[in-house]
């Protein structure tokens, strides 16, 4: 295994380490998802920030809160605190 794929793995880890102590980090997709949307003038619905975030996954690859379980988490978490609204 070479050098940067397990520096990878291990930054991998570590966040996953952290996912399980901060129940709050999916907060962040969320709101970075809602500025956005404000930003660019877009309405802000349920359906737009879900969008969005799965948007910026794919922009932004690189930055390990937009991907992955926490991006998955936070969609997850605006679903349930919608349907409990309903």
């Amino acid at each position: 295994m070479n050098d940067a794929k397990r520096k990878a793995e291990e930054l991998a880890r570590q966040f996953d380490n952290a996912l399980q102590r901060k129940e709050n980090l999916w907060r962040y997709p969320l709101a970075d998802a809602v500025v956005t949307l404000l930003e660019q003038g877009s309405p802000v619905t349920v359906d737009t920030i879900i969008a969005r975030m799965e948007d910026q996954a794919s922009e932004r690859p690189q930055n390990p809160m937009l991907r992955g379980e926490i991006l998955k988490g936070a969609i997850e978490r605006l679903r349930q605190i919608v349907s409990r609204k309903d």
